[in-house]
């Protein structure tokens, strides 16, 4: 499963939270979870911040947008 924040502009905390709640259901349900995130701004470094970027794998987008490869592991 890919969450794809690339149109986000703004997240917070909560928002965090709710990713990591969704990355611990899929886990108990055998399913993987990826971000994918826009290149710069608020999101990438909330992610960052919160250590969501570090728990949750983050697919890189290259230049025309899909992902080229993914960083970190799934977890089953």
């Amino acid at each position: 499963m890919v969450l794809d924040l690339t149109g986000c502009e703004y997240c917070d905390p909560s928002t965090m939270e709710a990713i990591l709640r969704l990355h611990i259901h899929v886990s108990e349900v055998d399913t993987p979870l990826s971000l994918r995130l826009p290149a710069s701004g608020t999101v990438p470094r909330v992610c960052a911040t919160t250590g969501v970027s570090r728990v949750v794998p983050v697919e890189e987008t290259g230049a025309d947008g899909p992902p080229t490869h993914l960083h970190g592991r799934f977890r089953r």
